[in-house]
Protein backbone atom coordinates (compact mmCIF):
# COMPACT_ATOMS: atom_id res chain seq x y z
CA UNK A 1 0.00 0.00 0.00
CA UNK A 2 2.75 2.46 0.92
CA UNK A 3 4.59 2.19 -2.38
CA UNK A 4 2.05 0.87 -4.89
CA UNK A 5 -1.29 2.50 -4.02
CA UNK A 6 -0.83 5.22 -6.68
CA UNK A 7 -0.19 2.73 -9.46
CA UNK A 8 -3.46 2.11 -11.34
CA UNK A 9 -1.88 -0.91 -13.02
CA UNK A 10 -1.50 -2.68 -9.68
CA UNK A 11 -4.91 -4.04 -8.70
CA UNK A 12 -3.78 -5.46 -5.35
CA UNK A 13 -2.31 -2.44 -3.55
CA UNK A 14 -5.46 -0.51 -2.59
CA UNK A 15 -7.91 -1.41 0.13
CA UNK A 16 -10.97 -1.03 -2.18
CA UNK A 17 -13.00 -0.02 0.87
CA UNK A 18 -14.24 3.32 -0.47
CA UNK A 19 -17.80 2.26 -1.41
CA UNK A 20 -18.30 0.50 1.92
CA UNK A 21 -17.01 3.47 3.91
CA UNK A 22 -19.08 5.83 1.79
CA UNK A 23 -22.39 4.04 2.32
CA UNK A 24 -21.77 3.35 5.99
CA UNK A 25 -21.44 -0.40 5.65
CA UNK A 26 -18.03 -0.16 7.30
CA UNK A 27 -16.91 2.39 9.87
CA UNK A 28 -13.59 4.14 9.36
CA UNK A 29 -12.81 3.57 13.04
CA UNK A 30 -13.30 -0.18 12.68
CA UNK A 31 -11.05 -0.29 9.61
CA UNK A 32 -8.40 1.75 11.42
CA UNK A 33 -8.47 -0.48 14.49
CA UNK A 34 -8.11 -3.62 12.39
CA UNK A 35 -5.26 -2.13 10.35
CA UNK A 36 -3.47 -0.93 13.50
CA UNK A 37 -3.14 -4.54 14.65
CA UNK A 38 -0.50 -5.01 11.96
CA UNK A 39 1.67 -2.06 12.99
CA UNK A 40 4.19 -4.17 14.88
CA UNK A 41 5.27 -6.15 11.85
CA UNK A 42 8.19 -4.57 10.00
CA UNK A 43 6.81 -6.04 6.78
CA UNK A 44 3.54 -4.13 7.02
CA UNK A 45 4.29 -1.13 9.28
CA UNK A 46 4.94 1.36 6.49
CA UNK A 47 1.79 0.39 4.63
CA UNK A 48 -0.31 0.52 7.79
CA UNK A 49 0.96 4.01 8.61
CA UNK A 50 0.20 5.19 5.07
CA UNK A 51 -3.26 3.67 5.19
CA UNK A 52 -4.08 5.27 8.54
CA UNK A 53 -2.80 8.64 7.38
CA UNK A 54 -5.24 8.58 4.48
CA UNK A 55 -8.13 6.95 6.30
CA UNK A 56 -7.97 9.04 9.48
CA UNK A 57 -5.89 12.19 9.00
CA UNK A 58 -7.10 13.17 5.54
CA UNK A 59 -10.66 12.14 6.26
CA UNK A 60 -10.71 14.23 9.44
CA UNK A 61 -9.26 17.15 7.51
CA UNK A 62 -12.05 16.99 4.95
CA UNK A 63 -14.76 16.42 7.56
CA UNK A 64 -13.60 19.45 9.52
CA UNK A 65 -13.39 21.62 6.42
CA UNK A 66 -16.95 20.73 5.48
CA UNK A 67 -18.15 21.25 9.06
CA UNK A 68 -16.62 24.70 9.40
CA UNK A 69 -17.36 25.80 5.82
CA UNK A 70 -20.97 24.58 5.38
CA UNK A 71 -21.81 27.25 2.78
CA UNK A 72 -18.61 27.12 0.78
CA UNK A 73 -17.19 23.63 0.61
CA UNK A 74 -19.06 22.83 -2.62
CA UNK A 75 -18.72 26.15 -4.42
CA UNK A 76 -15.96 28.16 -6.04
CA UNK A 77 -16.13 30.46 -3.01
CA UNK A 78 -14.66 27.62 -0.98
CA UNK A 79 -11.39 27.78 -2.86
CA UNK A 80 -8.38 29.74 -1.65
CA UNK A 81 -7.96 33.24 -3.07
CA UNK A 82 -4.92 32.23 -5.13
CA UNK A 83 -6.89 29.34 -6.66
CA UNK A 84 -9.85 31.56 -7.59
CA UNK A 85 -7.45 34.07 -9.11
CA UNK A 86 -5.75 31.37 -11.14
CA UNK A 87 -9.04 29.95 -12.37
CA UNK A 88 -10.21 33.37 -13.46
CA UNK A 89 -6.89 34.12 -15.12
CA UNK A 90 -7.15 30.99 -17.28
CA UNK A 91 -10.92 30.96 -17.72
CA UNK A 92 -10.72 32.19 -21.31
CA UNK A 93 -7.84 29.93 -22.35
CA UNK A 94 -8.64 28.00 -25.55
CA UNK A 95 -9.73 24.41 -24.99
CA UNK A 96 -8.58 21.80 -27.47
CA UNK A 97 -11.54 19.62 -26.49
CA UNK A 98 -14.85 20.38 -24.81
CA UNK A 99 -17.55 17.86 -23.96
CA UNK A 100 -21.19 17.98 -22.93
CA UNK A 101 -22.36 16.48 -19.67
CA UNK A 102 -23.99 13.64 -21.58
CA UNK A 103 -20.72 12.81 -23.31
CA UNK A 104 -18.88 12.79 -20.00
CA UNK A 105 -21.58 10.71 -18.38
CA UNK A 106 -21.34 8.09 -21.11
CA UNK A 107 -17.52 8.14 -21.21
CA UNK A 108 -17.48 9.42 -24.79
CA UNK A 109 -14.26 11.44 -24.84
CA UNK A 110 -11.13 11.03 -26.94
CA UNK A 111 -9.22 9.91 -23.83
CA UNK A 112 -9.45 6.15 -23.27
CA UNK A 113 -7.90 6.43 -19.81
CA UNK A 114 -10.49 8.97 -18.67
CA UNK A 115 -13.31 6.92 -20.19
CA UNK A 116 -12.16 3.83 -18.31
CA UNK A 117 -12.09 5.79 -15.05
CA UNK A 118 -15.61 7.10 -15.60
CA UNK A 119 -16.93 3.63 -16.39
CA UNK A 120 -15.26 2.24 -13.28
CA UNK A 121 -17.01 4.88 -11.16
CA UNK A 122 -20.41 4.17 -12.70
CA UNK A 123 -20.22 0.38 -12.64
CA UNK A 124 -18.22 -0.27 -9.46
CA UNK A 125 -19.05 2.77 -7.36
CA UNK A 126 -15.38 3.66 -6.92
CA UNK A 127 -12.42 4.94 -8.85
CA UNK A 128 -8.74 4.33 -8.32
CA UNK A 129 -7.41 7.08 -6.05
CA UNK A 130 -4.69 8.19 -8.42
CA UNK A 131 -7.09 8.30 -11.34
CA UNK A 132 -9.50 10.56 -9.43
CA UNK A 133 -6.94 13.36 -9.76
CA UNK A 134 -6.62 12.81 -13.50
CA UNK A 135 -10.39 12.43 -13.90
CA UNK A 136 -11.42 15.68 -12.20
CA UNK A 137 -8.64 17.80 -13.71
CA UNK A 138 -9.71 16.72 -17.18
CA UNK A 139 -13.30 17.82 -16.48
CA UNK A 140 -11.90 21.26 -15.71
CA UNK A 141 -9.78 21.20 -18.85
CA UNK A 142 -12.69 20.12 -21.06
CA UNK A 143 -15.20 22.67 -19.73
CA UNK A 144 -15.67 26.15 -21.11
CA UNK A 145 -15.35 27.76 -17.67
CA UNK A 146 -14.56 26.59 -14.11
CA UNK A 147 -18.14 27.15 -12.95
CA UNK A 148 -19.34 24.82 -15.70
CA UNK A 149 -16.88 22.14 -14.61
CA UNK A 150 -18.13 22.38 -11.03
CA UNK A 151 -21.75 22.23 -12.18
CA UNK A 152 -20.91 19.12 -14.17
CA UNK A 153 -19.61 17.16 -11.20
CA UNK A 154 -22.63 18.22 -9.17
CA UNK A 155 -24.93 17.02 -11.91
CA UNK A 156 -26.71 13.75 -11.16
CA UNK A 157 -25.66 12.12 -14.40
CA UNK A 158 -21.96 12.45 -13.63
CA UNK A 159 -21.68 12.16 -9.88
CA UNK A 160 -24.98 10.50 -9.00
CA UNK A 161 -23.33 7.76 -7.00
CA UNK A 162 -22.01 10.23 -4.45
CA UNK A 163 -24.59 13.00 -4.25
CA UNK A 164 -28.02 11.95 -5.42
CA UNK A 165 -28.75 8.63 -3.77
CA UNK A 166 -30.90 8.61 -0.67
CA UNK A 167 -28.38 9.13 2.12
CA UNK A 168 -28.18 8.61 5.83
CA UNK A 169 -26.44 11.24 7.98
CA UNK A 170 -23.19 9.28 7.72
CA UNK A 171 -23.46 8.99 3.95
CA UNK A 172 -24.08 12.74 3.61
CA UNK A 173 -20.93 13.36 5.60
CA UNK A 174 -18.96 11.11 3.26
CA UNK A 175 -20.43 12.95 0.24
CA UNK A 176 -19.30 16.28 1.65
CA UNK A 177 -15.87 14.80 2.30
CA UNK A 178 -15.63 13.53 -1.27
CA UNK A 179 -16.57 16.99 -2.51
CA UNK A 180 -13.74 18.43 -0.42
CA UNK A 181 -11.27 16.01 -1.95
CA UNK A 182 -12.55 16.92 -5.39
CA UNK A 183 -11.89 20.58 -4.63
CA UNK A 184 -8.45 19.73 -3.30
CA UNK A 185 -7.54 18.15 -6.63
CA UNK A 186 -9.52 20.71 -8.61
CA UNK A 187 -7.61 23.65 -7.17
CA UNK A 188 -4.27 22.08 -6.31
CA UNK A 189 -2.73 22.85 -9.68
CA UNK A 190 -3.12 25.77 -12.05
CA UNK A 191 -5.93 25.25 -14.57
CA UNK A 192 -5.17 23.34 -17.74
CA UNK A 193 -1.92 21.95 -16.38
CA UNK A 194 -0.95 18.91 -18.39
CA UNK A 195 -1.29 16.04 -15.96
CA UNK A 196 0.87 13.14 -17.10
CA UNK A 197 -1.14 9.89 -17.08
CA UNK A 198 0.56 6.74 -15.88
CA UNK A 199 2.44 4.83 -18.51
CA UNK A 200 1.02 1.53 -19.66
CA UNK A 201 3.08 -1.52 -18.98
CA UNK A 202 4.41 -3.29 -22.03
Amino acid sequence: YATKRNDPCDTTAQSNLSPYLHFGQLGAQRAALEAAKHRRSSATRESVESFLEELVVRKELSDNFCHFEPDGYDSLDGAAAWARESLELHASDPREFTYSRAQLENAETHDELWNASQRQLVHLGKMHGFMRMYWCKKILEWSARPAEALATVRERRIFFFFFWTKKTKTQKSHSRSFFFFFFSFFFSFFPLIRFQPPQRRS
